[in-house]
């Protein structure tokens, strides 16, 4: 009887040793599910398509899906649309456009590299694509459409530019800069509010920019001479000379009157300035005198 009971315990502790996790790692582990190779993917999208305009759109599908994918099918797929030519451009900009949050700056550094390899063509989805990344977009995806807004003068984007700053002021040095070049009038209220209440590494950009608008844009700069901060007065002051007329006398004659004591460089150029002008003023004069009156 003893020696069934010991042959029942050994079977027993057999079986225990079996299914214990020990023995359980010892077995051999299934393979992990292999990946599809991403170039198959986007070769089976474009083969799916009926023309090229269908397979840009199923390339941007891949390359910004609406939910998580496999970021290699991802990567293929958006380095096949930025060299896909022509048919590479709108779909992208739709993307752009469309995409998630947390895909739109991507989606727009590949329109920009998308119209590098192409710069003679300026696709008519191109800027506007830009412009609604400055609306939509995150602050790195406004970062990347913002000087090429500039440089092509949008001015349809101008508004969108000044809401960006407005809304992150991070974006508000790279905003000045871009209005500026877009010497745009409409921006005179916002340069003039940064002018006279922005940080103060941003102002001179702002008196530059009025400078360059010119126009009714010189009030502001004729306005912030009389600031009481020197720091404003001097980036107003060096930004109005080169553009200075004879109408802006005044103005810098009441500067030299009430801060002479500013930076006696400016303070300088503001006297040769104002004599300048006020030899132009006198041929003027001259001129108009010389001039026979008319009959009519």
């Amino acid at each position: 009887m003893i020696q069934r009971l010991a042959a029942l315990f050994a079977v027993a502790a057999v079986l225990l040793a079996a299914s214990s996790p020990a023995a359980a790692g010892k077995k051999k582990a299934a393979p992990p599910p292999s990946r599809p190779d991403p170039q198959a993917v986007v070769e089976e999208a474009k083969a799916r398509a009926v023309d090229p305009i269908a397979q840009g759109l199923a390339l941007a599908r891949l390359a910004w899906p609406a939910e998580d994918g496999d970021p290699a099918v991802a990567a293929a797929a958006r380095e096949e649309l930025i060299g896909f030519g022509r048919f590479g451009i709108d779909p992208i900009a739709a993307a752009s456009g469309n995409v998630r949050d947390s895909q739109r700056a991507d989606a727009v550094a590949a329109l920009l590299e998308c119209y590098a390899q192409r710069p003679a063509e300026l696709p008519a989805a191109f800027l506007p694509a830009l412009e609604t990344a400055v609306w939509y977009g995150p602050r790195e995806a406004r970062e990347r459409a913002i000087p090429p807004l500039a440089q092509f003068r949008y001015t349809p984007a101008l508004l969108p530019i000044i809401d960006a700053a407005l809304e992150d002021r991070a974006l508000l040095p790279l905003a000045v800069k871009a209005v500026s070049a877009m010497q745009d009038a409409r921006a005179r209220f916002f340069l003039d509010d940064t002018l006279m209440a922005g940080p103060p590494d941003v102002r001179s950009d702002a008196a530059i920019a009025l400078a360059r608008i010119g126009g009714d844009a010189l009030f502001p700069l004729k306005k912030a001479l009389r600031s009481d901060d020197p720091a404003t007065r001097l980036a107003a002051a060096t930004a109005i000379l080169p553009v200075a007329r004879t109408d802006d006398l005044s103005a810098l004659y009441e500067y030299l009157s009430a801060h002479s004591g500013d930076d006696p460089i400016v303070v300088q150029a503001i006297r040769d300035t104002a004599a300048m002008l006020e030899e132009v003023l006198a041929a003027q004069h001259a001129m108009d005198a010389a001039t026979p009156p008319s009959d009519l």
